[in-house]
């Protein structure tokens, strides 16, 4: 089964975790990295090298929340380590991390990766009201 790291600034990413695990259930090998205001940058570095550890060799994608920030920098360097079992996306969402957990270990890194960045993509749309005398469309 594929893993997956969600990394972000605060509790987002637990949070997120939460969320889907209530649309889709529990799923295995899902690892929240929270970072906390008070850690400096060789506590996010530990914090990612300790949970890369326990996930060891298996393919991992991680989801961060903000390309460039703090979490998306320290995934990036541990991701240029070992680019073959490991991949990152910035911009974690509830859509794309439901998608996350229906990826599974046979699929390439680089097919999960373009799904979830589809599902993400698609999953934004903003509401329009159509002028119709039917009350019925909402």
């Amino acid at each position: 089964m594929l893993s997956i790291i969600v990394a972000t600034h605060g509790g987002f990413g637990a949070e997120l975790i939460n969320s889907a695990e209530i649309i889709f259930g529990h799923r295995e090998k899902v690892y929240p990295i929270s970072m906390d205001p008070s850690f400096g940058l060789d506590k996010v570095k530990e914090v990612f090298s300790t949970t890369l550890a326990e996930i060891g060799n298996n393919k991992v994608v991680i989801l961060t929340d903000l390309f460039g920030g703090t979490p998306f920098n320290v995934a990036a360097q541990f991701v240029a380590e070992d680019h073959d079992r490991r991949a990152l996306i910035s911009g974690v969402s509830l859509p794309m991390l439901i998608e996350a957990f229906q990826a599974n270990e046979s699929e390439s890194l680089n097919e999960v990766c373009n799904r979830l960045i589809e599902t993400a993509q698609t999953g934004i749309r903003q509401f329009e009201l159509h002028n119709n005398d039917s009350e019925d469309d909402l």
